[in-house]
Protein backbone atom coordinates (compact mmCIF):
# COMPACT_ATOMS: atom_id res chain seq x y z
CA UNK A 1 0.00 0.00 0.00
CA UNK A 2 0.90 3.77 0.12
CA UNK A 3 2.79 2.73 3.87
CA UNK A 4 4.87 0.05 2.21
CA UNK A 5 2.88 -2.58 3.88
CA UNK A 6 2.70 -5.98 1.64
CA UNK A 7 -1.18 -6.92 1.16
CA UNK A 8 -0.96 -9.68 -0.33
CA UNK A 9 1.39 -13.00 -0.60
CA UNK A 10 0.83 -16.33 -2.70
CA UNK A 11 2.62 -18.95 -0.10
CA UNK A 12 2.52 -22.73 -0.69
CA UNK A 13 -0.41 -22.53 -3.74
CA UNK A 14 -2.30 -20.04 -0.81
CA UNK A 15 -3.38 -16.68 -1.60
CA UNK A 16 -3.35 -14.08 1.56
CA UNK A 17 -4.31 -10.75 1.97
CA UNK A 18 -3.66 -8.22 5.00
CA UNK A 19 -5.30 -5.84 6.20
CA UNK A 20 -3.42 -2.76 8.29
CA UNK A 21 -4.92 0.04 10.59
CA UNK A 22 -3.59 3.49 10.77
CA UNK A 23 -0.56 2.76 12.58
CA UNK A 24 0.51 0.26 9.86
CA UNK A 25 -0.17 -2.92 12.43
CA UNK A 26 -1.67 -5.99 11.18
CA UNK A 27 -5.31 -6.11 12.17
CA UNK A 28 -6.55 -8.65 10.08
CA UNK A 29 -5.94 -11.97 7.85
CA UNK A 30 -8.07 -13.31 4.61
CA UNK A 31 -6.49 -16.55 3.41
CA UNK A 32 -8.03 -17.96 0.57
CA UNK A 33 -10.81 -15.55 0.36
CA UNK A 34 -11.86 -16.18 4.38
CA UNK A 35 -11.30 -13.90 7.44
CA UNK A 36 -8.95 -16.21 9.74
CA UNK A 37 -7.83 -13.54 11.68
CA UNK A 38 -8.31 -10.35 13.97
CA UNK A 39 -6.16 -9.09 16.31
CA UNK A 40 -6.32 -5.74 18.77
CA UNK A 41 -3.32 -3.81 20.02
CA UNK A 42 -2.74 -1.39 23.12
CA UNK A 43 -1.48 2.21 23.46
CA UNK A 44 2.37 0.40 23.71
CA UNK A 45 2.09 -1.25 20.79
CA UNK A 46 1.46 -4.71 21.99
CA UNK A 47 -1.17 -7.39 20.44
CA UNK A 48 -3.42 -7.89 23.55
CA UNK A 49 -6.13 -10.64 22.35
CA UNK A 50 -6.36 -12.43 19.10
CA UNK A 51 -9.38 -14.50 16.80
CA UNK A 52 -9.13 -17.20 14.72
CA UNK A 53 -10.87 -19.63 12.80
CA UNK A 54 -8.11 -22.21 11.46
CA UNK A 55 -6.86 -24.33 12.20
CA UNK A 56 -9.78 -24.21 14.95
CA UNK A 57 -11.77 -21.28 16.55
CA UNK A 58 -9.09 -19.54 18.89
CA UNK A 59 -9.83 -16.51 21.32
CA UNK A 60 -6.72 -15.12 23.30
CA UNK A 61 -5.90 -12.49 25.16
CA UNK A 62 -2.26 -11.46 26.16
CA UNK A 63 -0.19 -10.09 29.08
CA UNK A 64 3.09 -8.37 29.33
CA UNK A 65 5.74 -6.99 31.83
CA UNK A 66 6.99 -3.67 31.49
CA UNK A 67 9.80 -4.40 28.56
CA UNK A 68 6.74 -6.06 26.72
CA UNK A 69 8.00 -8.96 27.10
CA UNK A 70 4.88 -12.12 26.37
CA UNK A 71 4.01 -13.35 30.69
CA UNK A 72 0.90 -15.21 30.12
CA UNK A 73 -2.02 -15.77 27.30
CA UNK A 74 -5.69 -17.18 28.11
CA UNK A 75 -8.51 -17.68 26.87
CA UNK A 76 -9.05 -21.07 24.47
CA UNK A 77 -5.36 -22.04 25.88
CA UNK A 78 -4.39 -20.20 29.41
CA UNK A 79 -0.59 -20.65 29.63
CA UNK A 80 1.93 -18.61 31.80
CA UNK A 81 5.31 -17.77 30.46
CA UNK A 82 8.63 -17.93 32.79
CA UNK A 83 11.68 -15.99 32.31
CA UNK A 84 15.43 -15.21 33.80
CA UNK A 85 15.68 -12.00 32.13
CA UNK A 86 15.17 -12.37 29.03
CA UNK A 87 15.95 -16.36 28.81
CA UNK A 88 12.95 -18.44 28.14
CA UNK A 89 13.17 -21.34 31.42
CA UNK A 90 9.39 -22.80 31.36
CA UNK A 91 6.03 -22.85 30.12
CA UNK A 92 2.71 -23.64 32.80
CA UNK A 93 -0.32 -25.10 30.86
CA UNK A 94 -3.43 -24.86 33.44
CA UNK A 95 -6.44 -27.16 32.85
CA UNK A 96 -9.06 -27.08 34.89
CA UNK A 97 -7.68 -27.87 38.43
CA UNK A 98 -3.93 -29.24 37.30
CA UNK A 99 -1.00 -27.53 35.72
CA UNK A 100 1.75 -28.74 33.84
CA UNK A 101 5.25 -27.66 33.45
CA UNK A 102 7.39 -27.72 30.45
CA UNK A 103 10.93 -26.84 30.99
CA UNK A 104 12.32 -24.53 28.25
CA UNK A 105 16.08 -24.65 26.34
CA UNK A 106 17.18 -21.86 24.36
CA UNK A 107 20.16 -20.93 22.32
CA UNK A 108 22.89 -18.14 23.11
CA UNK A 109 19.95 -15.74 21.21
CA UNK A 110 17.88 -17.16 23.61
CA UNK A 111 15.82 -18.78 21.08
CA UNK A 112 13.75 -21.60 22.42
CA UNK A 113 14.63 -24.80 20.84
CA UNK A 114 13.22 -27.42 22.88
CA UNK A 115 11.00 -28.46 25.72
CA UNK A 116 10.92 -31.52 27.80
CA UNK A 117 8.77 -32.58 30.27
CA UNK A 118 9.18 -33.30 34.16
CA UNK A 119 10.91 -36.63 33.09
CA UNK A 120 13.26 -35.27 30.61
CA UNK A 121 11.55 -35.90 27.61
CA UNK A 122 11.52 -33.66 24.63
CA UNK A 123 8.13 -32.64 24.15
CA UNK A 124 8.62 -30.07 21.42
CA UNK A 125 11.65 -29.15 19.00
CA UNK A 126 12.73 -26.80 16.76
CA UNK A 127 15.75 -27.55 14.69
CA UNK A 128 19.11 -25.05 14.53
CA UNK A 129 20.40 -26.96 11.55
CA UNK A 130 19.55 -25.73 8.21
CA UNK A 131 17.07 -22.98 9.88
CA UNK A 132 18.93 -20.10 9.65
CA UNK A 133 15.31 -17.76 9.31
CA UNK A 134 13.31 -20.00 10.84
CA UNK A 135 11.84 -21.01 7.92
CA UNK A 136 11.38 -24.84 9.25
CA UNK A 137 8.20 -25.52 11.42
CA UNK A 138 8.95 -27.33 14.79
CA UNK A 139 8.20 -30.61 15.48
CA UNK A 140 6.64 -32.68 18.13
CA UNK A 141 5.82 -36.52 18.85
CA UNK A 142 2.74 -35.33 21.59
CA UNK A 143 1.26 -32.75 20.04
CA UNK A 144 2.71 -29.87 22.14
CA UNK A 145 2.49 -26.75 20.92
CA UNK A 146 4.89 -23.81 21.85
CA UNK A 147 4.18 -20.13 19.36
CA UNK A 148 7.28 -18.11 20.70
CA UNK A 149 10.18 -18.29 17.78
CA UNK A 150 13.11 -15.90 17.94
CA UNK A 151 12.84 -13.07 20.92
CA UNK A 152 9.95 -10.80 20.76
CA UNK A 153 8.02 -13.40 17.98
CA UNK A 154 4.85 -15.29 18.41
CA UNK A 155 4.05 -17.75 15.62
CA UNK A 156 0.46 -17.77 14.38
CA UNK A 157 -0.62 -20.63 12.10
CA UNK A 158 -3.35 -18.75 10.64
CA UNK A 159 -1.52 -16.21 8.99
CA UNK A 160 1.83 -18.19 8.20
CA UNK A 161 3.43 -14.94 10.33
CA UNK A 162 4.63 -14.34 13.70
CA UNK A 163 3.67 -11.23 15.58
CA UNK A 164 7.10 -9.37 16.27
CA UNK A 165 7.58 -6.01 18.05
CA UNK A 166 5.89 -3.47 16.26
CA UNK A 167 5.29 -5.56 13.01
CA UNK A 168 5.34 -9.01 11.91
CA UNK A 169 7.35 -11.70 10.73
CA UNK A 170 7.66 -14.11 7.93
CA UNK A 171 9.87 -17.13 8.21
CA UNK A 172 9.57 -18.01 4.71
CA UNK A 173 11.41 -14.75 3.03
CA UNK A 174 13.25 -13.98 5.97
CA UNK A 175 12.05 -10.44 6.31
CA UNK A 176 8.94 -8.28 7.04
CA UNK A 177 5.98 -7.36 5.40
CA UNK A 178 5.84 -3.98 7.07
CA UNK A 179 8.81 -1.11 6.59
CA UNK A 180 10.40 -0.20 9.68
CA UNK A 181 8.62 2.09 11.69
CA UNK A 182 12.31 3.90 12.42
CA UNK A 183 13.08 3.78 8.67
CA UNK A 184 16.71 4.23 7.28
CA UNK A 185 17.36 4.90 11.62
CA UNK A 186 17.18 1.71 12.18
CA UNK A 187 20.50 1.13 10.68
CA UNK A 188 19.77 -2.12 7.98
CA UNK A 189 20.13 -1.71 3.92
CA UNK A 190 16.57 -2.51 3.86
CA UNK A 191 13.65 -1.31 6.30
CA UNK A 192 11.90 -5.07 5.69
CA UNK A 193 15.03 -6.94 6.30
CA UNK A 194 15.57 -9.07 10.07
CA UNK A 195 18.55 -8.35 11.84
CA UNK A 196 20.66 -7.39 8.58
CA UNK A 197 19.87 -11.02 7.24
CA UNK A 198 21.65 -12.61 9.81
CA UNK A 199 19.28 -14.23 12.72
CA UNK A 200 22.20 -16.52 13.90
CA UNK A 201 24.15 -13.62 15.23
CA UNK A 202 21.98 -10.67 16.30
CA UNK A 203 18.08 -10.81 17.60
CA UNK A 204 15.67 -7.48 17.22
CA UNK A 205 13.12 -7.99 19.83
CA UNK A 206 10.75 -5.22 18.99
CA UNK A 207 11.23 -4.58 15.22
CA UNK A 208 13.22 -1.80 14.86
CA UNK A 209 16.70 -2.17 15.05
CA UNK A 210 19.16 -5.29 15.87
CA UNK A 211 20.20 -5.95 19.73
CA UNK A 212 19.97 -3.12 21.81
CA UNK A 213 19.65 -0.14 19.73
CA UNK A 214 16.34 -0.20 19.04
CA UNK A 215 14.52 1.64 21.84
CA UNK A 216 17.92 4.31 21.92
CA UNK A 217 17.06 4.96 18.63
CA UNK A 218 13.19 5.05 18.92
CA UNK A 219 13.67 7.57 21.78
CA UNK A 220 15.99 9.67 19.64
CA UNK A 221 13.80 9.50 16.52
CA UNK A 222 10.83 10.58 19.26
CA UNK A 223 12.69 13.70 20.52
CA UNK A 224 13.14 14.82 17.01
CA UNK A 225 9.83 14.38 16.82
CA UNK A 226 8.86 16.68 19.45
CA UNK A 227 10.89 19.07 18.22
CA UNK A 228 8.78 19.74 15.60
CA UNK A 229 5.91 20.19 18.10
CA UNK A 230 5.56 23.74 18.55
CA UNK A 231 3.00 23.06 21.72
CA UNK A 232 6.20 21.48 23.47
CA UNK A 233 9.50 23.48 22.72
CA UNK A 234 8.03 27.06 21.81
CA UNK A 235 5.42 27.43 24.98
CA UNK A 236 5.05 31.04 25.37
CA UNK A 237 6.41 32.30 28.86
CA UNK A 238 3.73 32.86 31.49
CA UNK A 239 1.90 29.86 29.95
CA UNK A 240 3.09 26.55 31.59
CA UNK A 241 1.38 23.22 30.66
CA UNK A 242 -2.08 21.96 31.98
CA UNK A 243 -1.36 21.24 35.90
CA UNK A 244 1.82 23.36 36.45
CA UNK A 245 1.18 25.62 39.20
CA UNK A 246 2.83 28.69 38.75
CA UNK A 247 5.14 29.92 41.76
CA UNK A 248 4.37 33.25 43.24
CA UNK A 249 6.16 36.25 41.53
CA UNK A 250 9.40 37.15 43.17
CA UNK A 251 10.97 40.75 43.69
CA UNK A 252 12.61 41.89 40.53
CA UNK A 253 11.08 39.45 38.11
CA UNK A 254 13.55 39.56 34.83
CA UNK A 255 10.06 39.81 32.72
CA UNK A 256 9.68 43.10 34.79
CA UNK A 257 12.80 44.70 35.36
CA UNK A 258 15.03 45.36 38.33
CA UNK A 259 13.29 46.13 41.52
CA UNK A 260 12.32 50.15 42.52
CA UNK A 261 14.60 51.93 44.77
CA UNK A 262 13.53 51.91 48.27
CA UNK A 263 12.64 55.55 49.06
CA UNK A 264 13.48 57.39 52.37
CA UNK A 265 11.16 58.16 55.12
CA UNK A 266 10.79 61.37 55.25
CA UNK A 267 9.72 63.33 58.70
CA UNK A 268 6.69 65.08 59.81
CA UNK A 269 6.13 68.95 58.66
CA UNK A 270 5.06 69.96 62.40
CA UNK A 271 8.65 68.85 63.42
CA UNK A 272 10.29 71.53 66.46
CA UNK A 273 13.46 71.31 66.92
CA UNK A 274 15.52 73.40 69.48
CA UNK A 275 17.25 76.74 68.63
CA UNK A 276 19.55 77.57 66.03
CA UNK A 277 18.33 73.72 63.79
CA UNK A 278 16.60 73.40 60.67
CA UNK A 279 13.09 74.21 60.85
CA UNK A 280 9.66 72.55 60.31
CA UNK A 281 9.62 71.43 56.67
CA UNK A 282 13.00 70.08 56.42
CA UNK A 283 14.00 67.06 54.74
CA UNK A 284 16.62 66.09 57.11
CA UNK A 285 15.73 65.19 61.30
CA UNK A 286 18.32 67.38 63.46
CA UNK A 287 21.34 65.82 64.17
CA UNK A 288 20.75 63.03 61.99
CA UNK A 289 22.22 61.83 58.62
CA UNK A 290 20.23 60.79 55.56
CA UNK A 291 19.31 56.97 55.47
CA UNK A 292 21.94 54.69 53.35
CA UNK A 293 19.49 52.87 50.90
CA UNK A 294 20.95 49.18 50.91
CA UNK A 295 22.72 48.09 47.42
CA UNK A 296 20.98 47.35 44.41
CA UNK A 297 22.00 44.48 42.70
CA UNK A 298 22.78 44.37 38.75
CA UNK A 299 20.22 44.12 36.55
CA UNK A 300 19.24 40.95 34.66
CA UNK A 301 18.73 40.88 31.24
CA UNK A 302 15.06 39.93 30.53
CA UNK A 303 14.71 37.12 28.36
CA UNK A 304 13.27 37.17 25.07
CA UNK A 305 9.29 36.78 24.82
CA UNK A 306 9.95 33.66 22.47
CA UNK A 307 12.42 31.84 25.47
CA UNK A 308 10.36 28.71 26.46
CA UNK A 309 9.10 29.52 30.02
CA UNK A 310 10.95 27.02 32.41
CA UNK A 311 14.38 28.84 31.11
CA UNK A 312 13.25 31.71 33.41
CA UNK A 313 15.76 32.45 35.74
CA UNK A 314 15.50 33.87 39.53
CA UNK A 315 16.81 36.79 40.27
CA UNK A 316 20.90 37.18 41.13
CA UNK A 317 20.97 33.17 39.62
CA UNK A 318 23.60 34.47 37.32
CA UNK A 319 25.18 36.59 39.75
CA UNK A 320 25.82 33.26 42.40
CA UNK A 321 26.67 31.21 39.08
CA UNK A 322 29.61 33.51 38.17
CA UNK A 323 30.79 34.24 41.70
CA UNK A 324 31.37 30.17 42.13
CA UNK A 325 33.47 30.37 39.09
CA UNK A 326 37.34 29.58 39.62
CA UNK A 327 39.60 33.15 38.71
CA UNK A 328 36.17 34.99 38.87
CA UNK A 329 36.06 37.35 42.25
Amino acid sequence: DANGNTTGSVVGGETFGFGYGDRNRLLSVVRNGATVGTYTYNAFGERIAKTATLPQAVNERYAYDEGSQLLAEYGSTNRDYVWLDGLPVAVVDANGGTATIGYVHADGLNTPRAVTDGSGATVWQWSYQGNPFGELAPTSTMGFIYNPRYPGQYSDTESRLSNWGFRTYEAGTGRSPQSDPLGMFGGQPSTYAYVISNPLSYIDPYGLAPNDRNWKIFCFVYFLACNQNPNITQRPPGNPPPGYETPAEPPGNPLKGPPQRPQAPKPPPDICPPSGQPGPGSSTPPNMEPPIPPPVPPPVPAVPPSSPWFFILPPGFQQSVTSQQPGVA
